[in-house]
């Protein structure tokens, strides 16, 4: 449809692991207007003695300025709509800005290599304003079979020397090299917590059954795996210290000596649950994470609610109502507005949609201190609090929506907090400088209205 548009569509596919392209799609792409390459084309498979030098890349490039990029590939299976086929799980990850260009180049070069239509490195592919609203560092990190040097791996090995707290691991195909094994097992012995998600079932049997190999030796350094098991988790993820990556401090922690890093509550509870090995997520699980942090003296606070996976539980209507309200609310709050119209204005939204507000929840102010004031700012109309919003000061507003409940408790550890009522809450946060006009929101890069 877009190449029948006018776009320039170019399309580069694996030839050894996608056939079905070569025989029934290919022909139909190219009548439609598409350019299409398969890379390193592959003439005799009996003879075929270097199949893993294929490009695995997932690249999606538009108009030179959004890129898509992570493990999934163009495929039926994703769609997950056959009882008797295996599911699929998988992550991507969308970048905007002038974080596509080293990608751009990428496919420039994949290319030039497979295609008799050659692209020059011009300006048009590369000469965009930065779509990003904030100065965000982001590194790509490329290589291959001809690659002087394995980028990838020497970005990953540095990863996990430099974690101090915790590594988090998502592969479908765990055939580690020896140096990888020795520095998670280093990082494992030295107290960072190293944690791996294999799948049980995969699409090879094979690596399956060499993906274990290793498995003693990470165990018995105190490496932590957990096996997916509700089908086939193909994403290929990395992650350690996110926090300390970027210099900050876990407010929570720091503030009460909260025992986590975040405050993540599933389902029916409300808010401050701790985070645990011994809760598993399952599908359709209602969530809020609330995270606040510390950075060079400066404090910042934000939060969302969502639905892990598919909405079996019918949550989205209450998550949808706590962000359209928490949206109405900060466009009304100005330099002079009082606390309690806020939180009128709250309440009244929450009950036109036939929900509740809790009352011992507030949003508050932050900045050199978590809780700064003003202390409360309630999700009601609190009759005795006659206090105005002050231009320039830095507040968090959040929204506590609720299906039966007007209070929270605290349970029996101290921190979780659930309804007086029982039932399911939704909160959402953002931190925002107060204005005249329209408010600045600090954390408007968590898309929580997305």
């Amino acid at each position: 449809k877009k190449a029948n548009e006018g776009v320039e569509v170019r399309f580069i596919y694996d030839d050894f692991g996608s056939p079905a392209i070569k025989k029934k799609i290919e022909k139909r792409m190219h009548d439609s207007g598409i350019e299409v390459f398969p890379f390193s084309k592959v003439y005799f498979y009996l003879f075929a003695n270097r199949i893993n030098y294929r490009n695995h890349r997932k690249i999606v490039i538009i108009d030179g300025k959004t890129r898509f990029t992570g493990g999934i590939n163009v495929c039926d299976k994703y769609i997950n709509n056959k009882p008797t086929q295996l599911y699929w799980r998988d992550t991507h990850l969308r970048i905007d800005g002038p974080g596509v260009y080293y990608l751009q180049y990428i496919f420039i070069t994949d290319w030039n290599f497979c295609s008799d239509k050659k692209i020059n490195c011009e300006s048009i592919y590369f000469n965009h304003e930065a779509a990003t609203k904030e100065d965000v560092h982001v590194q790509i990190a490329g290589s291959g079979p001809d690659s002087v040097q394995p980028s990838i791996l020497f970005s990953v090995l540095e990863a996990i020397y430099l974690a101090k707290k915790e590594i988090l691991i998502t592969t479908p195909y765990f055939i580690p090299g020896d140096a990888v094994v020795y520095a998670l097992r280093t990082a494992a012995l030295g107290g960072v917590a190293v944690k791996l998600l294999v799948p049980y079932k995969g699409d090879s049997k094979l690596v399956n059954e060499a993906s274990k190999a290793h498995y003693n030796d990470l165990l018995t350094a105190g490496v932590e795996i957990y096996v997916y098991n509700k089908g086939f988790v193909h994403a290929k993820t990395f992650g350690a210290k996110i926090l300390s990556d970027f210099g900050a401090k876990s407010a929570p922690y720091l503030t009460y000596g909260f025992p986590g890093w975040t405050c993540i509550s599933v389902n029916n509870e409300f808010c401050h649950g701790i985070p645990s090995d011994n809760n598993i997520l399952k599908e359709g699980d209602l969530i809020n994470i609330d995270v606040s942090a510390e950075l060079d003296g400066f404090w910042s606070d934000n939060g969302s609610s969502f639905v892990l996976g598919e909405d079996i539980h019918q949550h989205q209507k209450l998550i949808d109502a706590s962000k359209q309200i928490l949206r109405k609310a900060i466009y009304n709050i100005k330099g002079g507005v009082r606390i309690a119209d806020i939180g009128h204005l709250i309440e009244t939204e929450a009950k036109k949609r036939g929900y509740k507000v809790i009352k011992n929840l507030t949003g508050h102010g932050v900045g050199r201190s978590l809780h700064e004031a003003p202390g409360e700012i309630a999700n009601y109309r609190d009759r005795f609090n006659l206090t105005r919003f002050k231009k320039n000061s830095v507040i968090a507003i959040e929204t506590f929506i609720t299906t039966t409940s007007t209070y929270a408790k605290t349970l029996q550890d101290g921190w979780t907090m659930v309804g007086n009522k029982g039932g399911f809450m939704a909160q959402h946060e953002h931190t925002i400088v107060v204005t005249d006009g329209n408010p600045i929101i600090l954390t408007e890069m968590n898309e929580i209205w997305n």
